[in-house]
């Protein structure tokens, strides 16, 4: 993770958060590459009968990550996020911040690993950049939602 920061602290301070997510091709390389070079140990500790000590500590160095990130990451200045700022008056505890952001990627990473069919690299760090600048409810516009959700009983997953 230290070495993709390098990736991020190119950022400018106008970034707005197109530049954001499309860093993310950059800024998780070494990460997923360390995940595929260790994705038999990494998927069998990360699985419900894995190690829970090890989701612990990797949830922590994600932490310590987004701490060293966020002063590049916050798009403060893009107009479009100082709106929503006016329209939704919340204030998120800086504890549920770390939850959700550091959920998010290891969860996406957890399922790159565990996928039986899993998509290249490059995909799944362009998901993490989208991941980051998206809310859920966004991302489904991006998904391969089926039309006819009138069987989802049926839909795997």
């Amino acid at each position: 993770m230290k070495k993709d920061r390098e990736a991020v602290t190119q950022l400018d301070d106008t970034a707005d958060q197109v530049e954001i997510a499309k860093l993310a091709d950059q800024a998780f390389v070494e990460t997923i590459k360390a995940c595929a070079k260790h994705r038999e140990v990494t998927r069998i500790l990360l699985s419900a009968n894995g190690d829970i000590n090890f989701l612990s500590k990797i949830k922590k160095a994600v932490y310590k990550e987004l701490l060293a990130r966020a002063p590049k990451l916050v798009a403060a200045n893009d107009p479009s996020v100082q709106n929503l700022k006016k329209q939704l008056p919340v204030r998120i505890p800086l504890d549920y911040l770390f939850e959700i952001y550091v959920g998010l990627m290891v969860n996406i990473i957890q399922h790159w690993l565990t996928s039986e069919d899993p998509i290249s690299q490059r995909q799944v760090r362009g998901i993490m950049g989208a991941a980051q600048i998206l809310s859920p409810l966004q991302l489904l516009a991006f998904s391969d939602l089926p039309e006819d959700l009138t069987d989802i009983e049926d839909y795997q997953f």
